[in-house]
Formats: C-alpha cells, sequence, structure tokens
C-alpha cells in the first residue's frame, strides 16, 4: 500500500478533490467487504504482490457470488 506521503502525492498528481481523496481514503484503511474462503469447488489462496508489500487474498469458482462471512 502507498504511504500517506505517497497517496497524497499521487492524488496531487490527479488533481482529485478533497471529498475524492476522503472516500478513497475509506476505502483503503476499511477492512473487506466479504471473507473470502474455500469451500466445495471453490479455491482460495493467497499471494504477496510484491508491488503492495502485503498479502491479497483470491476465490475462485465457476459462480462468483458474494456469500456472507
Amino acid at each position: 500500500m502507498l504511504s500517506k506521503e505517497a497517496f497524497d502525492q499521487w492524488c496531487w498528481q490527479l488533481g482529485l478533490s478533497d471529498q475524492t481523496k476522503e472516500v478513497i481514503t475509506r476505502i483503503r484503511t476499511s477492512n473487506p467487504s466479504r471473507c473470502v474462503q474455500g469451500s466445495a469447488g471453490n479455491v482460495s489462496e493467497t499471494y504477496p504482490p510484491s508491488k503492495w508489500g502485503s498479502q491479497s487474498s483470491l476465490r475462485a469458482t465457476r459462480m462468483n457470488s458474494p456469500l456472507p462471512c
């Protein structure tokens, strides 16, 4: 994830309004909207995106629909 300074510079380069910047900040700092979990027919995996320096999760399934955690 970008540092606060890098994020501020990115917003400035794009000319984003303060309101837009606040919305993006809220999204960046919130928890995922749903859990990634494995069950029959699903594949759960974590991988380290080298660009971001953190772990991300993915879920693959034949029919991808939101499921409650």
